[in-house]
């Protein structure tokens, strides 16, 4: 199966969290983490969009990639609440349109909003493919909470199209890893970090704790 990931390219939606990231930088990380777990599976091919590519050259290569599965990651604006996906009504009944929508708004912290008419889109409306619009959450209100849940969301994603491998094998695929520190909070993790940047140009990454709210599906 072949899946094409197209990211929120739109800069000027700034995030209400202290970093003050834009839905395109949050969305790609999303995507990136989506495409690791996604690769991880057996028969899955995936490809992702470009971080500032435009809608149309997104279509274009979904298109050329003879994608079955096209899906946009967003996070929505407008001081509301819960996630919702757009789709094309024909595709209502699809399992795995359903998948993705059930498993990523049962992770996410307020009451989901429903599968939606999306024809007026884009990329719902020119891509061969089955096109999944994820509207993750309200960064204006639940910022914070989609930025530290990056990895969870992408894992929601990915998992309904299979069996994705555990997340401190698919962060670093096929390398050896070493562990420098564990933490009780964020903060003092993101502080060692930069610490083991700044002194020693050492890149690293966290793992949160690997805690869902609800069962995926």
């Amino acid at each position: 199966m072949k899946i094409y990931l197209s990211a929120s390219n739109q800069t000027d939606n700034i995030y209400n969290t202290q970093a003050k990231m834009s839905e395109c930088d949050v969305c790609y990380l999303i995507a990136q983490k989506t495409q690791d777990y996604l690769s991880s599976i057996n028969g899955i091919e995936c490809k992702l969009g470009g971080k500032h590519d435009t809608m149309a050259s997104k279509v274009k290569a979904s298109n050329d990639f003879e994608a079955e599965y096209h899906i946009c990651i967003h996070t929505n604006a407008g001081g509301g609440k819960g996630t919702e996906v757009y789709i094309a009504p024909k595709n209502i009944n699809d399992v795995i349109v359903n998948k993705v929508y059930k498993n990523v708004a049962n992770l996410t912290p307020n009451p989901d909003r429903g599968i939606k008419n999306g024809l007026y889109l884009y990329e719902v409306n020119y891509t061969n493919a089955k096109c999944i619009y994820i509207e993750v959450e309200f960064h204006d209100s639940y910022g914070d909470w989609i930025f530290e849940n990056v990895d969870e969301i992408a894992y929601a994603i990915a998992s309904s199209f299979g069996q994705v491998k555990d997340l401190n094998d698919v962060n670093s695929y096929n390398l050896f890893k070493v562990q420098v520190g564990a933490f009780t909070t964020l903060e003092r993790a993101e502080r060692y970090k930069k610490e083991l940047k700044n002194k020693y140009n050492i890149d690293t990454y966290i793992v949160k704790p690997w805690q869902y709210k609800v069962k995926i599906i």
